[in-house]
């Protein structure tokens, strides 16, 4: 999904974070970045919720658009600087903590997925009777 040189760029700008501003308050900014990336959708939601659509509409629609490709590279980036960050000696604990609660969310959405397929399939097979 990246390029080596973003990659690159995230490592040099993780480094520094971690140890200029800890990983909490990277945490931190990530919410905040996050805050702003669903206030965005909220306008946008709303904005495409409207009946009638005028001119200044469209160019809301147009800068809503930008802010919200721009807000979402900024959760990336915060993203990959933390998991970049886990994977330094000082971040090992919350790395094992999180790997853990990842591996149960992940686990439990298969098991909705696999629920859903056999909906699907049970139903697909009374259609055809």
């Amino acid at each position: 999904m990246i390029t080596q040189s973003i990659q690159n760029k995230l490592e040099r700008i993780a480094k520094h974070y971690a140890f200029h501003y800890g990983f909490d308050n990277q945490i931190n900014k990530l919410i905040e970045e996050c805050s702003e990336l669903v206030t965005t959708q909220c306008q946008i939601d709303y904005l495409c919720k409207k009946r009638r659509h005028t001119a200044e509409d469209q160019t809301k629609a147009k800068e809503l658009h930008a802010a919200k490709i721009s807000e979402l590279a900024d959760v990336l980036i915060l993203s990959r600087q933390i998991d970049f960050l886990m994977t330094m000696p000082d971040f090992i604990r919350e790395k094992k903590e999180i790997e853990k609660s990842i591996n149960k969310k992940l686990t439990r959405q298969l098991m909705r997925i696999g629920d859903e397929e056999n909906e699907f399939n049970n139903q697909r097979n009374i259609d055809r009777e």
